[in-house]
């Protein structure tokens, strides 16, 4: 626990943490988002600017990525716990669309099995890039 107190205290309030590299302050924005949510970004921002609610709903994600994005160093997995708040601004712009008729739920499933096959893709890169991915086997 005092080592991961000890890390947390060099990486954020000495600001060190761009000794492990530093990229630019909307990276989070745009690469890591894009790359995590892939066709569910846009219609999250679909759904923040459609409904206030969900704008609400997902301010607190943004503001925490906001904040992280302040730190010069940046990697994906210290903001992906708002991705689930922008995968509910996502579905909320779907559900209607979904509760239109037969082809709007076949353009739905088509985009899921599109979202499904660059998911397959990047793991695929990801294993193959993964210095450890044969130990997977």
């Amino acid at each position: 626990s005092s080592g991961i107190n000890a890390e947390y205290g060099y990486n954020t309030w000495l600001n060190k943490s761009s000794d492990w590299g530093t990229l630019p302050l909307f990276w989070y924005f745009y690469s890591a988002l894009p790359r995590a949510m892939l066709l569910a970004l846009p219609l999250a921002v679909v759904g923040c600017l459609t409904d206030r609610r969900i704008l609400n709903f997902a301010t607190p994600a943004l503001i925490f990525i906001s904040l992280y994005s302040l730190l010069p160093h940046k990697e994906l997995r210290f903001v992906l716990y708002a991705v689930p708040l922008l995968n509910v601004a996502a579905a909320h712009t779907l559900s209607p669309i979904w509760k239109k008729g037969h082809l709007a739920k076949l353009i739905v499933v088509g985009g899921f099995a599109a979202h499904f096959l660059c998911c397959s893709l990047f793991l695929s890169a990801s294993y193959h890039n993964y210095p450890g991915g044969p130990a997977f086997h």
